[in-house]
């Protein structure tokens, strides 16, 4: 609805919660699922010079627009099997998305970094399916600073994994390492 600012209104939250409390300038973080995983990338787009690093899970960047003025860090985690949001992007009520690994190269794109992601490894992310389940593929080379993307794939993870006992330490790590240069 166009009357309805929510990217305003959650920026304001932000402000207001950094004039109450000590908050580093430098680690203003988004996390979010779903459609607030949408809603993160909409934050990165219109507050790139306050937020350093978005985490969204099983949502895309479906705004098609210039680079921010501001580079920021951006994790993508999403499953293979999600018949939500689909891996591979889609359409909700007429209204188109990118896929996951489109959604980390846009972003790698919009902070400079090489189109060519890099293998980094497996993650143990859903306690549901055996073993390391999780690809990790970084897009950090020659990156404007301030600036990266990276993939977690979770193969045949679903719209709502269920979260390992590394999810949120190896989520909030990934945030913390990430803050504005």
């Amino acid at each position: 609805d166009a009357e309805y600012d929510d990217s305003g209104y959650l920026s304001g939250l932000i402000d207001a919660l950094k004039a109450e409390y000590r908050i580093d300038e430098k680690r203003v973080f988004i996390l979010g699922h779903s459609n607030g995983a949408f809603m993160s990338y909409r934050l990165a787009h219109d507050h790139s010079a306050t937020i350093a690093a978005i985490a969204s899970l099983a949502g895309a960047d479906s705004m098609i627009s210039e680079a921010p003025s501001h580079p920021i860090h951006v994790l993508q985690i999403h499953g293979t099997a999600d018949t939500a949001i689909s891996f591979d992007g889609g359409e909700i009520q007429g209204n188109g998305y990118p896929g996951a690994k489109q959604s980390a190269e846009n972003w790698a794109a919009h902070n400079g970094c090489s189109a060519a992601g890099s293998f980094a490894g497996m993650l143990d992310l859903d306690e549901t399916l055996p073993g390391m389940d999780t690809t990790i593929t970084r897009y950090t080379s020659g990156c404007k600073s301030g600036g990266s993307a990276e993939l977690w794939t979770i193969i045949d993870g679903a719209h709502m994994p269920e979260f390992s006992e590394h999810f949120t330490r190896l989520a909030v790590e990934w945030l913390l390492g990430h803050p504005k240069p």
